[in-house]
């Protein structure tokens, strides 16, 4: 298996991604798949449960730098003290939320 970049699009064996989607989907689609091997293209955090899930499969993380540095600074523990306790609020300006929620509604509808 390979990964070819043309025109700002990746493809597999010469055609489109078989599968586009959340943290969840990807973990489905793998669940479901009889394929053995995969190629992962999303945080790198993905990795250790779908290794620990499907020993007898081989992932390939597509880059080393699928890291977000800023999701493995959050704790369970930080969030439940925000939750309980309604600390570290943010507050945005309404272009930064109008803009920052384009994403989140094309992962979904891709989802």
């Amino acid at each position: 298996m390979y990964i070819n970049v043309n025109n700002g699009r990746l493809y597999t064996k010469a055609k489109l991604l078989d599968y586009i989607g959340s943290t969840k989907g990807i973990i489905d689609y793998v669940n479901n798949s009889k394929d053995v091997h995969f190629i992962i293209a999303t945080e790198a955090g993905i990795m250790h449960p779908l290794q620990t899930a499907h020993p007898d499969k081989e992932f390939i993380l597509a880059s080393n730098r699928l890291v977000c540095q800023n999701m493995k600074k959050i704790t369970l523990e930080d969030l439940y003290n925000c939750l309980v306790n309604e600390t570290e609020e943010m507050v945005l300006d309404e272009q930064v939320i109008e803009e920052a929620i384009k994403p989140l509604e094309k992962m979904l509808q891709l989802s």
